[in-house]
């Protein structure tokens, strides 16, 4: 079952990280996230233990951790995942399931980055080089992911 979670995140993820920059426009008023958790952008995949990855050449260079915590901001969330491009981390995504815990997390953020800006079923925040959306995919499922772009 998580493998297929796992496997549903980078599908729905990879679809999404070509449109981060353009519909995250705007602009955060904090300093931007410098990784997450504990790995920095930038960090080689071999620095970061625990790491498997999701099977499949389509997903590239995407992994998650087994027994991981799956709480973000507060929210119980579906998967995580982590991006590499090159050996090194750039990114990663969050599956949520249900509306009352998008709205939770988006609240959350909003608390952390401020208000950011909506554009559709897209709500994002930008920094110089990195990009932040949450995207209400539909009533019972939205992702957020964040990528560093340099």
């Amino acid at each position: 079952m998580r493998k297929v979670n796992m496997l549903l995140l980078a599908a729905v993820l990879m679809l999404a990280l070509g449109q981060v920059r353009a519909d995250a426009a705007g602009a955060a008023r904090s300093e931007a996230p410098a990784g997450f958790r504990d790995i920095a952008w930038g960090t080689p995949v071999a620095d970061v233990p625990g790491l498997v990855p999701v099977a499949g050449p389509e997903y590239g260079e995407t992994y998650y951790r087994n027994r991981e915590k799956l709480v973000f901001g507060g929210v119980k969330v579906r998967s995580i995942a982590y991006y590499f491009r090159d050996g090194h981390f750039y990114g990663y995504g969050i599956v949520i399931e249900g509306e009352p815990e998008h709205f939770k997390l988006r609240q959350y953020l909003e608390g952390r980055f401020g208000p950011g800006r909506q554009i559709g079923n897209k709500h994002g925040w930008t920094w110089d080089s990195v990009s932040a959306v949450l995207t209400h995919e539909r009533s019972d499922l939205s992702t957020f992911q964040v990528v560093n772009e340099r």
